[in-house]
């Protein structure tokens, strides 16, 4: 029987793994009768494996995607943490301010009526002395 594939073994690529793949197309083409067959059974299995390549690539990018995520969260969640510390600082802040004015509103009355007093003894010591 004559080689239908002459090209396989022609020119300087006469090596073993030549004569190999010679052999094993030899042997593909008068088992299936079609060597278009085989070819399209290696193309479906490499796209397969593509496929699952790009499917665990995408499944990893998935888990990076959910793990920003949760950082974004937490993050979130700490911002909001803080600033409610904050908001409760200044009304910390507010509440004390409140209070020391008024304690000078008090002691400001309190110096008015001694003010007073001091002055009425005053005038009473005048009187009395002058009377």
């Amino acid at each position: 029987m004559q080689d239908p594939y002459p090209w396989i073994s022609t020119g300087k690529a006469a090596v073993s793994g030549c004569v190999a793949l010679k052999s094993f197309v030899w042997k593909a083409h008068n088992c299936n009768n079609s060597l278009p067959f085989l070819c399209e059974n290696r193309q479906d299995t490499a796209m397969k494996k593509q496929d699952t390549a790009m499917n665990k690539q995408d499944t990893a990018m998935n888990k990076q995607d959910t793990a920003m995520n949760w950082l974004d969260t937490s993050m979130n969640r700490q911002n909001t943490a803080t600033n409610r510390l904050d908001t409760s600082l200044n009304r910390q802040d507010t509440s004390m301010n409140w209070q020391d004015t008024s304690m000078n509103w008090q002691v400001s009355s309190i110096d008015d009526t001694m003010s007073r007093m001091s002055l009425a003894t005053l005038t009473r010591s005048v009187i009395t002395k002058t009377a």
